[in-house]
């Protein structure tokens, strides 16, 4: 279902069953994963690229499974901090490979999102810190493999 978004619409997910699937395989050395989320709580399961791969919230910390050294930016700036229910701007970046044959919105194993879910990214590439910071302030979305 989609619902008013931090640009245009975003997809909303209500905790029970609603999630994304998409089939889509996907192999990176190295990767970035961005996204706008608005979740309904600050503890969730957010994004899924496989039962090990995976981001959710922990009391208004974002976790990251999977990525190996990660760096994790929060509205622009590398920190984990997710600090309430409002729109904010993560981005995580991977030096480690990552595949997927399905990337899951809003679900991780049995577990779903409560929330809204705008502009998902997935980089082939580990995005620099300006670059992330520069999607964050720029209010546009770009079309994947962009």
């Amino acid at each position: 279902m989609w619902s008013d978004g931090k640009y245009g619409c975003a997809l909303t997910f209500d905790g029970v069953d609603d999630y994304v699937g998409v089939s889509n395989s996907i192999a990176m050395a190295t990767g970035t994963l961005a996204f706008w989320a608005k979740p309904d709580t600050t503890t969730q399961k957010l994004i899924e690229l496989s039962a090990s791969d995976y981001v959710s919230l922990a009391s208004g910390v974002v976790t990251v499974a999977g990525f190996g050294a990660e760096v994790v930016y929060v509205d622009g700036r590398q920190t984990t901090v997710f600090p309430d229910t409002n729109w904010h701007h993560i981005s995580i970046v991977s030096s480690a490979s990552t595949t997927a044959n399905t990337v899951n919105l809003g679900k991780n194993s049995a577990t779903y999102y409560a929330g809204l879910l705008d502009d998902v990214r997935i980089y082939n590439y580990a995005r620099a810190a300006n670059q992330i910071r520069a999607d964050y302030n720029s209010g546009t979305s770009l079309h994947l493999g962009q």
